[in-house]
């Protein structure tokens, strides 16, 4: 068993731009029993070099590859691996954490035996790393706030989670490869049926936003797909829940809770809005503790 209580996993992909300056955000914390392990998911830019100098500075870096480009929930699931710490925070490598991030998680899952997994509110920050106007920050939500929520949205913001190794160590939980751009959101949907997760009421990242970035632009073919998937997960849901809709307001429901509903023409979105209200009203009757 390692001796540090924390790892810090960072999936690295062409990130020359920002992974000096997320390395530094997690080597600055306040918290310091922790290390950090990076893996480059095929990089063929200046990224490596950057990371392996920030090794040369800081023993607590550590460099792994894929060998080639794999995508991130493979990169997240091979990093789930390698850890042997108690706690596992996940961070993107464009991403910056507030300096007391790994503290406060520790300190709330060190004090709460009975939660597995904690995640907090994020700040939207540009690619000058300037903060925006959108900060999005809850009041706390219980574990059975979130299986609730998860139900039509993703409260959890994987970016800011830190999670109990032991609970990831058998493999049942894999971040889906075919669930592109929503991996995460699937696997805590699944998570959360069998573990307890919080969302803190607190800003546990800055989210970047590369407004210029292919990962920012959406075809048609590719919102189709997002769609899909996003129903795949609802239904999921839905269908473990025992909440039954006729058809027509399964259809109308899935539609107004997918990506951009604001896309929908005024009578989809009073049906949307209808059947949202039954499927509420199902929820009050469910108890989401396990």
């Amino acid at each position: 068993m390692s001796k540090e209580r924390v790892t810090v996993v960072i999936p690295c992909y062409n990130a020359e731009k920002y992974i000096g300056l997320t390395l530094e955000s997690i080597l600055n914390q306040s918290f310091s029993d922790f290390m950090v392990k990076v893996i480059d998911d095929g990089c063929t830019d200046n990224s490596v070099n950057i990371i392996k100098d920030f090794m040369s500075r800081d023993a607590r870096v550590k460099l792994y590859s894929n060998g080639e480009n794999k995508g991130i929930a493979y990169t997240r699931n091979y990093a789930n691996t390698i850890c042997d710490t108690d706690y596992i925070a996940y961070m993107d490598s464009d991403d910056i954490a507030p300096d007391w991030r790994l503290q406060e998680e520790v300190d709330y899952l060190d004090s709460h035996p009975d939660i597995d997994a904690v995640s907090g509110g994020y700040q939207l920050i540009d690619e000058a790393g300037t903060p925006g106007l959108i900060s999005v920050r809850d009041k706390e939500l219980s574990p059975a706030g979130v299986r609730r929520r998860l139900i039509m949205h993703n409260p959890i913001a994987n970016g800011s989670v830190m999670i109990r190794r032991s609970t990831v160590d058998n493999r049942q939980f894999v971040f889906r490869e075919d669930f592109i751009c929503l991996e995460d959101y699937m696997f805590w949907a699944q998570y959360s049926l069998k573990h307890n997760m919080v969302v803190l009421p607190r800003i546990l990242q800055y989210y970047r936003v590369n407004m210029s970035g292919n990962s920012r632009t959406t075809s048609n073919n590719q919102l189709d797909a997002r769609n899909h998937i996003f129903d795949e997960i609802h239904e999921y849901l839905l269908d473990h829940y025992g909440i039954e809709l006729t058809d027509k307001d399964k259809k109308a429901y899935l539609n107004h809770i997918r990506e951009y509903p604001n896309r929908l023409g005024f009578i989809e979105k009073r049906r949307g809005m209808k059947a949202i209200k039954k499927v509420e009203a199902m929820l009050d009757s469910i108890e989401f503790d396990i």
